[in-house]
């Protein structure tokens, strides 16, 4: 629930912002943006940006609308083609076809869970590493102390220590 809740702002974010500022995208993706005028061309064209930093990587084709089609959604913001084929082979819904199905009501906790235990994180979060779900779940490290702090809010809302 920790990293729900970070991932999708306790479900008030279920689909990722992709509307950047040129400058913001230099901060984020600096290896694709290297500077402002690189950047500008995707500058608050969200779709256009999908596509730019996500094509080409996690089974997205490369000129396809596969970045935009399969951008995060969801609990845990599934991204990338081959996270939509896994959590289509572990649910039984078709999300390939249908992506926004992640975000359904009748689907979003079901859709989440599955891809947070598809991406490894279950023997992580028995050990309450924060750390390595998050590597697991995200890549990286993004957000970990807003991870670290819901987690110790949902063991003190839950009464678990």
């Amino acid at each position: 629930m920790a990293q729900i809740s970070h991932e999708c702002g306790a479900g008030t974010v279920v689909t990722e912002n992709l509307n950047y500022s040129a400058r913001r995208m230099t901060q984020v993706w600096p290896s694709r943006f290297p500077n402002v005028s690189s950047a500008a061309p995707y500058a608050q064209n969200p779709r256009a940006l999908a596509n730019k930093v996500y094509n080409g990587r996690m089974g997205n084709r490369a000129g396809s609308d596969d970045g935009w089609n399969f951008r995060g959604r969801g609990a845990v913001q599934t991204t990338g083609r081959e996270g939509y084929v896994r959590l289509a082979a572990s649910t039984g819904l078709d999300v390939v076809t249908h992506p926004d199905l992640v975000n359904d009501p009748a689907h979003f906790l079901r859709c989440g869970v599955a891809d947070f235990v598809n991406c490894g994180c279950l023997p992580f979060a028995r050990r309450d590493d924060v750390r390595g779900v998050t590597r697991r779940l995200n890549g990286g490290f993004i957000g970990l102390p807003d991870r670290m702090a819901w987690l110790a809010r949902w063991k003190r809302s839950l009464g678990a220590h």
